[in-house]
């Protein structure tokens, strides 16, 4: 009851159905077997004498093809079509865009990139290491501005070391945000260089931060202009006088720095009965007057004191000096007081301190001088103290010291 193989059951219209059988190459009509409603009959349907006998044994795989003229669709096929065309044209459509979106962007990024580029090949090839470090943070710089500023006055390797007194007093110095081309810029490092080197912070009185000062003065290192600070003297604005030496002392200690050179219109230094050390360093040759005796300096006394031809008294006194007096005294010639006395100077008293005509009093006692006392000490002629004691001088004592006033 049933076909080899039928191909497409027909379902269209009254069209006039053939069936091939491609074993017997024979047609048979077959309207019969289309329904009145137009569709293929149900295989149900059909009686036993509507089958075409086919040979059991002789049936090999045919293929049944049906031919269908002049078909035409029901309505709702069309739809079903129409639906079919629509949802493929716009899957088209969104492959097409799907497609096309990422080209022209990449495209488009493409010309950009080209459009940026200054060159299409570097005009010099890139190095390996960038030939400028980032640029520093504001904090730096302005620190560096400061440094290269204060490097004329102290060396520049002091600097480098965070516990010196110089790199705390650069530091206090841009805490203090003072003005790079303020004209006490100088003066005011060199003071905080001072107090930071004598250990300032254990001082007796007017430390920073102590709040009750003597002489009506504020302490030193406050925000007030640097002539307000105690020991400090001004004339014009300009350090005239240090002020540290009192019977009591204010106990300074450490080494005077080199930057105190710089104080140009320092006339008068007072610093005695404290416990300072190292070498007297230079001072400026408008130096008037010098109390620097009861502390611990050593070495010897420096030849540059005779440059100081303005200076009048120097007291250097009761310290650790070793040496020979400087024959640069003698170039001195408004010194009217000179104590050296105390120490550990050795020779023999130079002809040139004998020349200065204007000294009144000479101190020299307590150390360990030799050799004989010249005839030449007449020239002393305004000479009202002599002190020789405690020392090896020997000899016989001059007629001419009758002949001094």
């Amino acid at each position: 009851r049933s076909f080899s193989f039928l191909f497409n059951a027909v379902e269209y219209g009254s069209a006039t159905a053939q069936i091939v059988d491609l074993e017997h190459m024979q047609l048979t009509d077959y309207d019969d077997y289309i329904s009145d409603e137009g569709h293929f009959r149900d295989f149900d349907d059909f009686r036993d004498d509507e089958f075409i006998p086919i040979k059991a044994e002789a049936v090999e795989p045919v293929i049944l093809g049906v031919a269908v003229d002049n078909v035409e669709q029901p309505r709702d096929k069309r739809r079903v079509y129409t639906k079919r065309f629509g949802f493929a044209l716009c899957a088209v459509v969104v492959i097409i865009f799907a497609i096309a979106v990422p080209v022209t962007l990449k495209y488009t990024n493409a010309n950009v990139m080209m459009a940026l580029s200054p060159t299409s090949t570097p005009t010099d090839t890139p190095t390996n290491i960038p030939s400028e470090s980032p640029s520093m943070a504001p904090t730096t710089v302005l620190k560096n501005m400061f440094r290269q500023k204060l490097e004329i006055v102290s060396d520049r390797e002091v600097f480098d070391d965070k516990s010196s007194a110089q790199y705390r007093a650069l530091q206090w110095m841009y805490e203090d945000e003072i003005d790079l081309e303020a004209t006490n810029f100088i003066q005011r490092y060199v003071l905080a260089v001072f107090y930071f080197s004598t250990g300032g912070d254990k001082w007796k009185y007017c430390h920073r931060g102590d709040k009750v000062c003597k002489d009506r003065k504020v302490s030193y290192l406050s925000p007030e202009n640097e002539c307000e600070w105690f020991g400090n003297v001004c004339v014009d604005g300009k350090i005239n006088q240090l002020n540290f030496g009192t019977s009591e002392g204010n106990n300074l200690q450490g080494t005077l720095p080199n930057e105190i050179s710089q104080l140009t219109h320092l006339e008068d230094v007072f610093l005695r009965n404290n416990k300072l050390t190292g070498q007297i360093v230079n001072f400026t040759i408008t130096l008037q007057k010098m109390y620097i005796q009861d502390n611990q300096f050593t070495g010897q006394i420096p030849k540059s004191f005779g440059d100081m031809t303005s200076l009048l008294e120097l007291d250097v006194g009761d310290n650790m000096l070793t040496g020979n007096i400087p024959t640069e005294f003698g170039e001195l010639p408004n010194l009217g007081e000179l104590y050296m006395n105390k120490n550990r100077l050795n020779g023999t008293l130079p002809d040139e301190i004998f020349g200065i005509g204007s000294l009144k009093i000479l101190c020299l006692s307590n150390n360990t001088l030799t050799g004989t006392i010249s005839d030449k000490i007449e020239g002393l002629s305004n000479l009202r103290e002599l002190l020789l004691d405690g020392n090896f001088i020997s000899g016989t004592i001059p007629e001419v010291l009758g002949n001094l006033k």
